[in-house]
């Protein structure tokens, strides 16, 4: 098989958006996977032809866009762009129509994302508990710092065998509930969980109820952190502040990790899901308490630290900020 990858990935990647009728404005755009509501999410990097999504955690090259956007294999991305650009790879791809299989995603995918997605506690509960937490996930969790009070504590579990779980969860539940949970995704003309392989999941609970999950594959792979498709992003470890009394010092962090690291060293901490995802209502929640920022030492540190200072200042509220070294996050700095 001798292919010419690297050529596709050329192809630059805001032309492969316009294909796509994905609306571009400065590099920015709202999510094809439906989860955006105001704030675009999904970012584009011209100059190393990449995309990123700060909501889903999904981005890669030209060939991963196409893969994500449609649920295409890998096989039938390269084939997309073959004929869409009017290329041909040498050897294998070439003169190959487009499988009959993908052409029937491809003409039903705006149908398939236009999914009423609702956060769906039972079903996320029913997965939790046939949910342990395997030697393999606690020896990854072990080995980035956290202690076993606090795994037990944020009930940190794990899922290893993906397609028993996915086949009792389409038994119990059904297609329909399990898409608009963001549980369940359509992909290679199926219905599947989000996550392919061993991830760690997180859970984020209100009121002793799981909202949201979110998982971090273990394997070296991108993506590497995935939460729950179309669903709204909730503050994580929210559940903290009910009983503080004001004036409580109450961290910001970037990320699960960051906020189960400020936990473990005795902090108040909630964990923000992405440098745009803070939403300005959660100021009514924290408003009357001491808040600190803890973003990452990078650009989307820097992002995040904005964003959170303009919506408390609206709220005439000011705010302080923990800074990190350069190039670091808290988990680093708990590692060592």
């Amino acid at each position: 098989m001798n292919f010419n990858i690297d050529k596709l990935k050329q192809i630059p990647i805001l032309d492969i958006v316009n294909r796509l009728g994905i609306i571009v404005r400065r590099n920015k755009a709202m999510c094809f996977k439906g989860h955006d509501r105001k704030t675009p999410s999904l970012s584009f990097s011209p100059q190393k032809n990449l995309w990123h999504c700060f909501g889903c955690g999904a981005g890669g090259n030209s060939i991963t866009l196409i893969r994500e956007y449609y649920g295409y294999s890998s096989r039938e991305a390269i084939i997309w762009l073959e004929r869409e650009f009017n290329l041909s790879s040498p050897n294998y791809f070439r003169n190959r129509a487009m499988p009959e299989r993908a052409l029937k995603i491809e003409a039903t995918h705006l149908e398939n994302v236009r999914v009423n997605f609702v956060s769906d506690f039972e079903i996320y509960e029913s997965l939790f508990s046939r949910c342990t937490l395997s030697m393999q996930g606690k020896a990854y969790l072990i080995k980035r710092g956290y202690t076993e009070e606090t795994i037990k504590k944020f009930n940190i579990k794990d899922i290893i065998e993906i397609k028993n779980e996915e086949n009792w969860l389409l038994k119990k539940f059904g297609m329909t509930r399990l898409l608009k949970s963001g549980l369940m995704v359509r992909r290679r003309d199926r219905i599947r969980l989000i996550w392919w392989d061993h991830a760690i999941l997180f859970p984020f609970f209100e009121n002793n109820h799981i909202i949201y999950i979110q998982g971090r594959r273990t394997s070296s792979e991108y993506p590497k952190y995935m939460g729950l498709c179309g669903i709204i992003k909730p503050l994580y470890n929210q559940d903290v502040v009910k009983n503080l009394p004001a004036g409580s010092i109450v961290c910001i962090c970037e990320g699960v990790t960051d906020t189960l690291t400020a936990a473990q060293v005795g902090l108040n901490a909630v964990g923000v899901l992405g440098a745009l995802s803070f939403r300005k209502e959660w100021c009514d929640i924290l408003n009357k308490f001491r808040i600190v920022i803890i973003p990452d030492a990078d650009s989307a540190g820097d992002i995040f630290e904005q964003k959170i200072r303009e919506a408390f200042l609206d709220k005439e509220h000011t705010v302080e900020v923990f800074r990190l070294p350069m190039g670091r996050d808290l988990t680093d700095l708990l590692k060592t």
